[in-house]
Parts: structure tokens; sequence; C-alpha cells
């Protein structure tokens, strides 16, 4: 009997980092989970830094859907969710500024994000879409059992900067819950 095949799909939170702390390649929980379970599992990585599901559900027509698993650990969301003083393509254009410019706009970001996250009230990816790309997901892998990790909840140091996150964090994993149902692990 073959084994079984898992594919760990996550942002950033899924990969080996130097900042803020190190954490190293076999100390990122897709290795740990994998190296736990080696021998019963072949295990495949979707890994990416900045994830979001708009860009999975994209990259299952060129990338993902390449993979053809048995069984699919997610962990996606928190890009998502959180509430962000800009707009992804606003950022993208802050970040093609000349740079004096760029720093004085960055500055007053920073000294004024609390209040720019409430005033704006933007996410990358809006509840309804969240909802939409999610199904679109598991619809294009029906029959592959998903085993879905939440969204962690925030610590009060991001809750003083970010006044929305627990609040988005809570509304976005009842989203990953409802399509998810079974397969979603509770906190």
């Amino acid at each position: 009997m073959k084994n079984k095949k898992v594919l760990f799909i996550t942002d950033s939170l899924g990969l080996p980092r130097l900042n803020p702390e190190p954490v190293y390649d076999e100390q990122s929980w897709p290795n740990i989970v994998a190296s736990e379970l080696e021998g019963n599992y072949r295990f495949y990585f979707y890994t990416v830094a900045g994830l979001h599901t708009a860009m999975l559900r994209q990259a299952l027509a060129f990338q993902v859907g390449a993979f053809k698993p048995d069984i699919i650990v997610l962990q996606v969301g928190i890009v998502d969710c959180s509430p962000r003083a800009l707009k992804e393509n606003e950022r993208k254009v802050l970040q093609r500024l000349p740079g004096t410019i760029a720093n004085v706009i960055h500055k007053y970001i920073k000294k004024n994000y609390s209040s720019i996250v409430k005033a704006r009230n933007i996410t990358y990816v809006d509840l309804d879409s969240f909802l939409n790309n999610l199904q679109a997901i598991n619809e294009y892998f029906k029959g592959v059992k998903f085993i879905v990790i939440p969204i962690a909840p925030s610590n009060s140091k991001y809750e003083h900067k970010n006044p929305l996150i627990r609040e988005y964090i809570a509304n976005y994993n009842a989203v990953l819950k409802d399509v998810f149902n079974d397969g979603f692990v509770e906190q």
C-alpha cells in the first residue's frame, strides 16, 4: 500500500526565519510534523511568505493544482484578515517612490498606524472574498481531507498596534470553521 501524500499549504508561519527570533528549517512546524510522521506519509510543501487566499486560489491553476494530495494541512488567514493602513496596491506604489518621500510617508504611517487602521478598515482580502476563496479551494480539492489550522490569537502588543485584529481573527476563523467544518482544528 502506497504512503498517503500530505501537502502543507502555509504562509510565512510555516517557513524558517532568522527574525525576530531564529526558527531553523528543522524547527518550523511543518517540518516537525513531517519528521514525527516520517515513513507513514509522503510530504510536500507549498509555503509562501505573505500568502493570502486570493493568491492561493490563483495558484491552483498553475502550481498548487499540480499536487495530488490525499491530505492537505492548511494554515492561512492572518495575511488575509490583518487590518492594514494601506491597500496592497498602495503599498506597492509606496515602495517605488523616491527614498525621501517614501521615508516621510512611512514615518507618518508608523506614528499613526493604530488610528489609520481603524479609520480605513482595510484588509488584503475582505471577509466575503475570503469565504469565496476558501470555498473554491475546498471545491478544487473535493474528496481531499483537510486539516485546517486556525489563525492564532493575537497578543496584547499586536492588539495595541492594531486594535481591530482580535475581532478580525475571530471573524475569519469562523469562516474557516464554516467552510472546513470537520477539518478545522479547535484551539
